[in-house]
């Protein structure tokens, strides 16, 4: 549309622009392991870098650690799970951790009669 409107170089301006955005995105996407804890009525979760080796002791991995946000879930479904960590959405994929951990993170979030 921007090409009948604008012509060519508002056009490619637009794809330059619409690929920028969504580059940015794609970087700015959480890379690492969640941790959640559950406070009873919140949940808190924290992302812990990738880059930790699994030998590190607890105490050196809770230095590691990210900026502890509220965690909500909005969508439960039989194989996707939405959540909001802060203001980051995050889709938890049944390929994004392992069978038990979804279960886990299922049953957090779980509300029995809904």
């Amino acid at each position: 549309m921007s090409y009948w409107v604008g012509g060519g170089s508002l056009a490619v301006a637009m794809v330059v622009l619409g690929a920028a955005i969504g580059w940015r995105g794609y970087l700015r996407q959480p890379k690492g392991l969640l941790s959640l804890t559950s406070t009873v009525p919140q949940v808190q979760g924290r992302w812990l870098s990738e880059a930790q080796p699994a030998e590190r002791t607890l105490a050196q991995q809770s230095e590691d650690l990210g900026d502890e946000a509220q965690v909500r879930c909005d969508y439960l479904g039989p194989w996707l799970i939405g959540l909001y960590v802060g203001k980051q959405r995050v889709w938890l994929w049944p390929d994004s951790a392992p069978e038990k951990n979804l279960r886990k993170v299922r049953q957090l979030f779980h509300r029995p009669g809904r």
